[in-house]
């Protein structure tokens, strides 16, 4: 676990709590500059984390923003980007990066999600537009014991998940 991943781990189980620079220093066995650095680097990222003198730091609201640590925080599968996981802010195409991985053996349930495409693809081939800020980019490695012909259900099946976890 990096510098980065404790700080916020620390001030994510802070629940809105205020955790002083100093418990994080002691805690992590790293100078009071480095949780300082490490917290503008959150910051830059996009986590709402406020600073008090006097008090130390609080996550003041959970972001709502696409990163590594908050999909995994929310995962609640037992599949689905459990083992392997693939973010980025920027990808010619989740599809084709997912065809490799499953041709290098990556098993079903590895996700990749990208922020924006520069060539992404939708059905038959047609240009998928996928510009930064519009959207979630996500492909899926799936190896369902179905007959060909029924495969196409599981589109449906996944964009009815996906809607129902977003209301």
């Amino acid at each position: 676990m990096t510098v980065r991943e404790a700080v916020l781990g620390a001030i994510r189980e802070g629940q809105g709590q205020w955790v002083s620079g100093g418990t994080l220093s002691k805690g992590l066995k790293v100078s009071r500059t480095t949780i300082w650095k490490q917290i503008k680097i959150l910051q830059s990222e996009g986590y709402a984390i406020e600073s008090s003198p006097k008090r130390g730091y609080r996550l003041s609201i959970f972001p709502d923003i696409l990163s590594t640590e908050e999909v995994e925080e929310g995962l609640e599968t037992q599949v689905f980007a459990r083992e392997h996981y693939y973010y980025f802010k920027e990808l010619d195409s989740t599809n084709n990066y997912a065809k490799k991985l499953a041709a290098d053996g990556h098993p079903e349930g590895t996700v990749v999600i990208a922020e924006s495409q520069s060539s992404g693809r939708g059905r038959r081939g047609r240009q998928w537009y996928s510009d930064p800020g519009q959207g979630i980019f996500i492909s899926l490695i799936l190896r369902p014991p179905l007959p060909v012909n029924e495969l196409s259900r599981i589109n449906m099946v996944i964009a009815l998940a996906i809607v129902d976890t977003l209301k």
